[in-house]
């Protein structure tokens, strides 16, 4: 049986403009960082490619926000009227490098879908979707 096609889309620095908050990254505050997603606003090129591609495949928004922040998370979807078939996150206390908490989460999505491509800023986050054979639209500079 054919899975449906999808597409994974990140959060931070690709479908939202964090530039505002970043400051607090590399304060290592990550508490003021995530609670200030909610002013974030979206980037506009991001969401309308995904838009676009939402006619013919799933959309899948895959994170390294922790899930405490889910609530933060939703509320700025639905401010921005991202959207969207599934959302997935980093559980709460898992302090792992995105790229193994993604490459895990991508694990599992492949059980139920065919992805076709991804979208992410962060150049080591970029290389593991294309060491694992997904085409990643590099979005923004991501040397972090």
């Amino acid at each position: 049986m054919n899975k449906p096609e999808a597409i994974i889309v990140d959060l931070d620095g690709t479908l939202s403009d964090c530039t505002h908050r970043r400051h607090l990254a590399q304060e290592k505050n990550w508490k003021a960082f995530y609670e200030a997603l909610v002013d974030d606003p979206v980037n506009e090129p991001v969401r309308n490619t995904v838009e676009a591609l939402a006619e013919s495949y799933a959309v899948l928004l895959v994170s390294g926000r922790p899930l405490d922040y889910l609530h933060h998370t939703l509320v700025w979807l639905d401010e921005k009227a991202i959207s969207h078939d599934e959302l997935h996150m980093r559980k709460s206390g898992d302090n792992r490098d995105d790229t193994i908490v993604k490459r895990e989460i991508l694990a599992e999505l492949r059980k139920k879908y065919d992805i076709v491509m991804a979208f992410d800023d962060r150049d080591r986050v970029v290389k593991m979707w294309r060491d694992e054979g997904i085409p990643c639209f590099q979005v923004a500079e991501g040397n972090f």
